[in-house]
């Protein structure tokens, strides 16, 4: 089974424009939500009032209030001559970039002109060459030295020292605490170790 074609916007706009153009007459909003739905199928109720919006925007149909309300046309005459200026807009904008592309064109040539092949140019990019293979290596060299940067040796050393104290502070902590229960309690040195899974050779870093 083939599937349904759905209409576009810009065939909508289209249609409508079609829909003027053969009626010949103003309508209000109203008129056309009911009118342009009977005589062109393809445009539903809902989207009447949007694609005409639409085509006030881009000034492809002829507005005006007349009494309360607002009408909508397009003469046939009136449709020639706004394709006629879209042409002639077209046309600006294509000659337009046809200059700005031969205007490109002739930077393009200017810049390969003066990059000729010459002797010193070619020197100049192999001495360019050469120092990119040897900055390269020198990034290698020093991603492998890295590990001996004497910053982060430094670094490393105050963090074992500040690791260190650390660590001795809290054993010093857990023999306070076990003190305490022997002397309160009669807990033994080993039954503490047990109890609060502490390796019984727990002393202090050197």
């Amino acid at each position: 089974m083939s599937k349904k074609k759905t209409t576009s916007h810009d065939e909508k706009m289209d249609i409508v424009c079609d829909f003027f153009i053969e009626q010949r007459e103003p309508f209000t909003l109203k008129e056309c939500e009911k009118a342009i739905p009977k005589a062109k199928p393809q445009i539903k109720f809902p989207v009447v009032k949007e694609v005409i919006q639409a085509l006030i925007g881009d000034n492809r149909i002829e507005t005006d209030k007349i009494g309360l309300a607002n009408y909508f046309w397009l003469y046939p005459s009136a449709a020639a001559n706004k394709a006629k200026r879209k042409y002639e807009e077209l046309e600006k904008e294509v000659e337009d970039q046809n200059s700005k592309k031969q205007k490109l064109e002739e930077e393009i040539e200017q810049a390969l002109s003066e990059k000729e092949d010459t002797e010193e140019r070619r020197n100049d990019l192999s001495t360019y060459e050469k120092l990119q293979a040897t900055n390269k290596t020198q990034d290698q060299q020093l991603q492998k030295f890295a590990d001996n940067d004497p910053v982060l040796v430094k670094k490393i050393e105050e963090d074992a020292i500040v690791a260190k104290e650390s660590a001795n502070r809290w054993t010093e902590v857990i023999f306070n605490l076990q003190s305490f229960l022997r002397n309160n309690t009669g807990l033994s040195t080993s039954d503490f170790c047990k109890q609060f899974e502490v390796p019984e050779d727990l002393d202090e870093l050197e």
